[in-house]
């Protein structure tokens, strides 16, 4: 297995976090060489009315969810190798 090429996410993708209002959260992003280009974070924090009403659609009327909460946020290079982001709550 090649490890040059690496990227590692703190928090690991599928981790499970419990968070509170007002608290903050730190995403980051590593790569294993520097890379032109931008990260972005995607997600859905703070768009559970949307998701909620797909799925009420699903049900109501056989509506396929689209994922219309999601959306991406672009993060800060902090160098030639690391991206971050703190997102409040």
């Amino acid at each position: 297995m090649d490890n040059s090429n690496w990227v590692i996410q703190d928090p690991t993708p599928g981790t499970r976090i419990l968070i509170f209002r007002g608290d903050t959260r730190t995403f980051k992003l590593s790569l294993s060489h520097p890379v032109k280009g931008d990260a972005w974070l995607r997600t859905n924090i703070g768009h559970a009315q949307i998701a909620r009403r797909e799925i009420i659609k699903k049900v109501d009327n056989d509506e396929p969810p689209l994922g219309r909460g999601w959306f991406d946020i672009p993060m800060h290079r902090v160098d030639e190798q690391n991206f971050m982001i703190t997102l409040p709550f």
